[in-house]
């Protein structure tokens, strides 16, 4: 908005004396004329011409929108929107190095090297995320004592998995979960297994034992999914089961998943054991 400002207000000055206006500007906010550096801005306004001022009225507008646009982007975690925001950073780098080049200061040195560090953090940054998204991420089920979980961890898993289905051989009560979640490193993910529990009961658990995902074996439906999400931010995961008369179609009815996206469910033996695929 501040940059719209800016442009609405830079053609609003064409046709005048642009060094006349701010100098009258200065005098009417109290700022000290002689002071150097507000008489070295005023200076630089001399002779200022209209076609100038409609340059950068149009560099103000565009860049505004530029910002606007990268700003949704980012509010709707899209990808596109990071590469855009590295680019809009790195256009700044050329300007300082040509101001340095014209007068060199440290504090011009400074910025410049902020700026290069911000777009060596996002490139860095963009390209940990590629690998990220090709990275093949194992979770380990049925955690059921504080020793497996911490070897799990060691081992590299991506994910720990506590079965809250009480007619499960690896079933894990809540109270015994919390205590080696507790004991479990802070960026450890802790994914919750549920099967046909209350909404208030799964949150509860979840609550209790800290975890990062909820994983639904049961037969929640989308409204279900969605009583989860106006409580939690967690983290849904909605296993599907297969069968020849199974519609792949029916997925879209739970709405986008985050993580995993969508888990399918492979019977075995009983009910109740279950392979888990992730897409």
């Amino acid at each position: 908005m501040i940059l719209v400002a800016v442009g609405i207000k830079l053609l609003s000055l064409i046709g005048r004396d642009v060094e006349a206006w701010a100098t009258d500007f200065v005098s009417r906010h109290g700022i000290d004329l002689a002071n150097r550096y507000v008489h070295a801005a005023i200076e630089k306004l001399q002779g200022v011409s209209s076609t100038q001022l409609m340059q950068m009225s149009g560099v103000a507008f565009g860049y505004s929108c530029l910002l606007f646009t990268e700003g949704v982007g980012l509010w709707l975690q899209k990808r596109w929107a990071e590469y855009l925001t590295a680019i809009a950073t790195s256009l700044f780098i050329p300007l300082e190095l040509y101001e340095i080049f014209e007068r060199f200061t440290w504090v011009r040195i400074g910025i410049l090297a902020l700026n290069l560090f911000i777009v060596w953090y996002l490139v860095n940054r963009l390209k940990d995320e590629k690998a990220e998204q090709h990275k093949t991420r194992i979770k380990i089920c049925g955690i059921t004592n504080l020793e497996d979980a911490m070897l799990a961890v060691s081992a590299g898993a991506d994910e720990l998995g506590f079965n809250f289905f009480e007619g499960s051989p690896r079933y894990v009560p809540p109270e015994t979960a919390s205590v080696i979640t507790g004991r479990l490193p802070a960026d450890s993910p802790k994914v919750g297994v549920f099967v046909n529990q209350t909404a208030e009961r799964v949150l509860e658990i979840a609550s209790v034992t800290g975890l990062n995902a909820i994983q639904l074996h049961g037969e929640e439906d989308a409204a279900f999914i969605n009583e989860i999400r106006k409580s939690s931010e967690l983290t849904i995961i909605k296993v599907l089961r297969v069968s020849p008369q199974f519609e792949p179609t029916e997925a879209v009815l739970f709405g986008p998943m985050r993580s995993f996206s969508t888990a399918i469910r492979v019977m075995r033996k009983a009910e109740q054991e279950q392979l888990l695929i992730g897409i």
